[in-house]
């Protein structure tokens, strides 16, 4: 009992000091609540943007353009082996 008597007596006889402390982590406790917001909100953000895109595509090859190198290689034109590689 003389542990909390003394604790009680040294916040009533520190008051100012006191005060200043409570207020101090009311304002960590008050901008770390407001940093868990915004990393929550930004990851809500981030997770409906990317089930909101979608994404297609499609790749076909141009036939026309293929037969007519073709062609120029029987030709003497272009070299079909130089067209491959690049």
């Amino acid at each position: 009992m003389l542990i909390v008597g003394n604790a009680l007596h040294n916040v009533v006889r520190n008051k100012g000091r006191n005060a200043l402390m409570i207020l101090i982590i009311a304002i960590i406790t008050a901008a770390a609540a407001v940093a868990l917001a915004i990393v929550q909100a930004a990851e809500r953000a981030r997770t409906s943007a990317l089930d909101d895109t979608t994404i297609s595509a499609q790749i076909s090859i141009d036939h026309s353009a293929m037969i007519g190198k073709a062609r120029d290689t029987q030709s003497g034109g272009v070299d079909m082996q130089s067209c491959a590689r690049r």
